[in-house]
């Protein structure tokens, strides 16, 4: 049986039999004039949306890579800024398009950095914490909204030797061989 999957670059997303996948970035929304958007929507068979960023996935097969300026650009406000209008807009995009009733899971920041892996994780969870502190996660009692924007906001991070395959859930993310 096989998986449907989606591709961006070295990178491949795979999902079980039921699943629909999406390339969401680009003319594909038909608002890339007015709206920033994740690069792939995944929609469970029970009807949760999974939004997913991809950042680095050219990195493995790249003649070459500029450590330092990838890593300022990590750490830049803007960079951070870009990864919440990414998630805000296409949830607004589909909150218009369904009529308010897609349900987000999860919003994934699929990160493809050099081995080791360990090096990565200060910068993550700083990643990690500004965007939860950004896209409202769904916290029963804090707030007055029902729900949250999104269930989960999570890092997943894949380096080439290290780490090339991930699990998320249901999900599989991993790297392919350089062509």
């Amino acid at each position: 049986m096989t998986m449907p999957a989606l591709y961006e670059d070295a990178v491949e997303i795979l999902a079980p039999e039921g699943w629909q996948l999406q390339r969401f970035d680009g003319a594909n929304h038909c608002a890339s004039h007015a709206f920033k958007a994740v690069d792939f929507i995944l929609q469970s068979p029970q009807g949760g949306w999974i939004a997913v960023e991809v950042k680095g996935a050219a990195l493995p097969c790249a003649s070459r890579f500029d450590l330092r300026r990838f890593v300022a650009q990590l750490r830049s406000h803007a960079f951070h800024n870009d990864l919440v209008y990414k998630f805000r807009d296409t949830w607004l995009y589909h909150w218009a398009h369904h009529g308010g009733q897609a349900r987000w899971a999860r919003y994934i920041v699929l990160m493809v950095l050099p081995d080791p892996p360990h090096r990565w994780h200060p910068l993550l969870s700083a990643l990690a914490v500004a965007l939860r502190r950004r896209v409202p996660e769904a916290i029963p009692g804090r707030c007055r909204w029902p729900r949250g924007l999104v269930q989960r906001v999570g890092i997943v991070l894949l380096t080439p030797k290290a780490r090339p395959t991930q699990q998320v859930g249901a999900l599989r993310f991993r790297l392919r061989a350089c062509t």
